[in-house]
């Protein structure tokens, strides 16, 4: 691995020395007439302002120009608490389940678990895995936590698709309750379907919901059968040859996989905790510190402002002198 820094980029301290250079040459010539050489003055003349313009912008962001106490200047170590609380904002806005989303479902799930390992690979894992659940002294928690879980899940899907639901779920009704069917309306089954959500957000929210304490016994008496049909030997081969061969399950699983991460993404907060975490790190940074670091990770790009400034400078001199000399 190559820890050697980045070689520096020069364009933007070549394009300032050709640009004083051309001016001073244009400017202190004997040679040629002042009207010959009007327009090449123009364009180096103006090519350097805007050299130096974007100098000076681009480093007061990390210190002070030339180290003269100048308002305005040195901004990211005057302003390290408001970039401190700035940051971590940010970068949140990117972390949130809305914004992981699109990318998570571009990412090749599938070719992932095949990428890395093979079917008695986890096989065995899984089989260790149920083992250690099965063992485990946290297993109260975890079993809270999966049915915690199992409900969020559930109340979050049947909350989006609840008006789909709503209309084929009366006319099923409808159908088995015969004369009864006079009296069953489809505001009725809204009623029922948004007091069941409800109950369901609660089972998810409160570990002391009656429902939530009944679930949580059946899960755990439950449990050996569950393992035993969670046992990889009775699914894991033919799941894998469907991977490898089958792109409709491929996208369905690929699918799948990228709500179960967003789902536990923002389950267990983790935007929250790591732009907690970043904004505690900034904060412990000492201000000179981060504005040479932020400095050093983007000074190569820097340069190309500055090579901008004297090439946006040089062609707006160059049409302002135009202008003149067309009047």
């Amino acid at each position: 691995m190559n820890d050697r820094p980045a070689r520096r980029n020069p364009w933007g301290t070549i394009f300032l020395l050709f640009a004083a250079g051309g001016f001073a040459l244009f400017t202190l010539q004997p040679w040629w007439p002042a009207e010959s050489i009007r327009f090449f003055r123009a364009f180096f003349e103006a090519s350097l302002v805007g050299a130096l313009a974007d100098w000076f912008a681009v480093t007061a962001l990390f210190r002070r120009p030339l180290g003269l106490p100048l308002p305005h200047t040195d901004l990211l170590v005057r302003r390290k608490d408001q970039l401190v609380q700035a940051l971590p904002r940010f970068f949140g806005s990117f972390l949130e389940p809305e914004s992981l989303t699109p990318v998570l479902k571009k990412v090749d799930w599938a070719q992932l678990v095949l990428d890395h390992g093979n079917a008695s690979v986890w096989d065995a894992l899984a089989e260790e895995g149920v083992q250690a659940l099965w063992n485990s002294p946290d297993r109260p928690a975890w079993e809270q936590k999966a049915i915690g879980l199992i409900a969020d899940v559930l109340y979050r899907e049947l909350a989006q698709h609840k008006d789909a639901l709503v209309g084929p779920l009366t006319e099923m009704i409808k159908q088995r309750v015969g004369w009864k069917r006079l009296f069953v309306q489809r505001e009725t089954i809204e009623e029922a379907a948004q007091g069941f959500l409800d109950e369901l957000k609660a089972v998810g929210e409160q570990e002391t919901h009656g429902l939530r304490r009944y679930l949580l016994e059946a899960f755990h008496d439950a449990w050996p059968r569950l393992a035993e049909m969670l046992r990889p030997s009775r699914w894991t081969a033919g799941t894998w040859k469907r991977l490898e061969t089958d792109p409709d399950f491929r996208l369905t699983f690929n699918g799948r996989a990228a709500a179960l991460v967003v789902t536990l993404w923002e389950r267990v907060g983790a935007s929250a905790a790591l732009t907690s975490a970043l904004g505690y790190l900034l904060a412990q940074t000492d201000a000179r510190n981060l504005a040479d670091r932020i400095e050093g990770a983007v000074r190569n790009d820097l340069q190309y402002i500055r090579v901008n400034g004297a090439l946006v400078g040089g062609m707006a001199g160059l049409l302002l002198e135009l202008l003149k000399f067309s009047r």
